[in-house]
């Protein structure tokens, strides 16, 4: 049977509950943080790379800086654990490899010894979720029991899927057909009102471009005529409600060894409207699961309603890159559309963008 509750020190770990408590009292700890110590405590006593955290918990968020992710999760679990980094008594750090976590009582261990958690099975209770998921923290090959549990639960999670949909299409198919019946005489109303008003926009497939984030369901994209720049069509990127969640994020990788040792510009202009909180451009250099290097625009980034600006991200791409990523982002209610995009060798004369201000400033704090 798996254990899904781990202790060590006064510290309780409840992986089903997704909580951390300490002598009985619940501490606060963020999703990531959280995910991370769950992965780091089943693995008690072993080493956990950087590029295997990254992978499990970062894999889908392609414009994430995954290397200050991991040290802002790290960090935030010394702060629950109120760990000593210099004399931590858990969470060890492995210098230029990763990290082991130490001191779980014995009796946390998967019954028979064979293996650590293999699996954390929940309904997430965040707000930001709209349907029940499984979150896989840790596979072993030698826990059969863990394995067939996972498949099990895939196989009923389906099942419920497809009842629930089955049983709404049928719902709605009585009711469509039970309105018809009792009123017939709506029916061309019904079409000369649609036709007058078509929708403002459908989801549209583009070639070579896809939607994601961390909410893409919150977000929409296509091709805009009407909102063209110097005779080009534009892409936008807008939420689908006031209230957005989470960001989307428009892009499209493709293989990095054509530009391999040299500095590449990503450019655009870009207009926003109503942009609440932020959008921006975004370039990622990576190798392999490895973010090499990264640029979101987040220190200048595009808000409000602005008119059309060109906007651009400069990266070196390392010799040994195996793939880049680019496109745009917006985080929060809005719409940012982009026009023109080119992707270009630079000079190294020309400045990378990545790293900000040149030089400190505004070290007196004065208000000018």
């Amino acid at each position: 049977m798996v254990a899904t509750v781990f202790e060590f020190g006064d510290f309780k770990l409840d992986c089903d509950r997704f909580e951390l408590y300490r002598a009985g009292q619940s501490l606060k700890l963020e999703r990531k943080p959280m995910e991370l110590l769950i992965l780091l405590v089943a693995r008690n006593g072993h080493l956990v790379t950087r590029t295997e955290i990254a992978q499990r918990l970062w894999a889908s968020e392609v414009f994430v800086d995954t290397e200050h992710g991991i040290n802002t999760a790290i960090r935030k679990i010394r702060q629950a654990l109120r760990e000593n980094p210099d004399k931590p008594r858990f969470l060890l750090t492995v210098t230029g490899k990763g990290y082991r976590f130490v001191g779980v009582e014995a009796n946390a261990h998967l019954g028979g010894g064979e293996g650590r958690l293999s699996s954390v099975v929940a309904s997430n209770s965040n707000a930001h979720a709209l349907e029940p998921r499984v979150t896989t923290i840790l596979f072993n090959s030698q826990t059969s029991t863990a394995v067939a549990s996972i498949k099990e639960l895939r196989t009923r999670y389906k099942f419920w899927v497809i009842a629930t949909m089955l049983t709404a299409v049928v719902t709605v198919g009585l009711t469509v057909r039970m309105r018809k019946l009792r009123h017939p005489e709506q029916k061309h109303e019904t079409e000369t009102r649609a036709t007058a008003n078509p929708p403002v926009s459908k989801l549209q497939k583009i070639e070579g471009w896809y939607i994601t984030g961390s909410r893409p369901d919150q977000y929409e994209f296509g091709i805009d005529n009407a909102a063209a720049h110097d005779g080009h069509a534009s892409l936008y990127l807008r939420s689908k409600g006031l209230n957005a969640q989470g960001f989307g994020a428009i892009g499209q990788s493709f293989r990095a060894e054509k530009y391999a040792g040299k500095r590449m510009r990503f450019s655009a202009f870009a207009k926003s409207e109503e942009v609440e909180n932020w959008a921006g451009l975004w370039m990622r250099v990576d190798k392999g699961t490895q973010i090499l290097d990264f640029d979101n625009m987040q220190s200048r980034a595009i808000r409000g309603t602005i008119g059309w600006k060109n906007y651009d991200i400069v990266l070196d791409v390392p010799q040994d890159a195996t793939a880049i990523l680019i496109g745009a982002l917006l985080n929060s209610s809005g719409t940012v559309w982009v026009s023109g995009p080119k992707f270009e060798i630079v000079g190294r004369n020309h400045p990378l963008t990545k790293w900000g201000l040149k030089e400190p400033t505004n070290l007196e704090f004065e208000n000018r």
